[in-house]
């Protein structure tokens, strides 16, 4: 039911939604911005539904042993995140030193 609802909310044909949302493997995911304009002519590319594959097990790892997927109770990245130095990001407590 939550998946017709979704997909009369987006204006996509709720079989079509639904058999895209099934073909979805372990991590991907669909996202749809209504920012996108509508295809001009039929057959031209529809960026408005997009499906995103899963990130390789070895970017999960890495990411995991980081600790950047850790969050504090508030929600908020640590402020000392390893992967940002990794990166070269700046850090949260503005401490971009690396």
């Amino acid at each position: 039911m939550a998946r017709i609802s979704a997909s009369q909310t987006i204006g996509w044909d709720p079989a079509e939604f639904d058999q895209a949302v099934h073909e979805l493997g372990l991590y991907e995911y669909l996202r749809y911005d209504a920012r996108e304009p509508k295809p001009e002519q039929d057959g031209d590319t529809d960026w408005r539904l997009v499906h995103f594959v899963a990130l390789p097990e070895d970017v999960v790892a890495v990411t995991s042993a980081l600790g950047f997927a850790r969050k504090t109770a508030k929600g908020h990245a640590h402020k000392k995140c390893p992967l940002a130095a990794l990166l070269r990001l700046p850090q949260a407590d503005g401490d971009d030193k690396i």
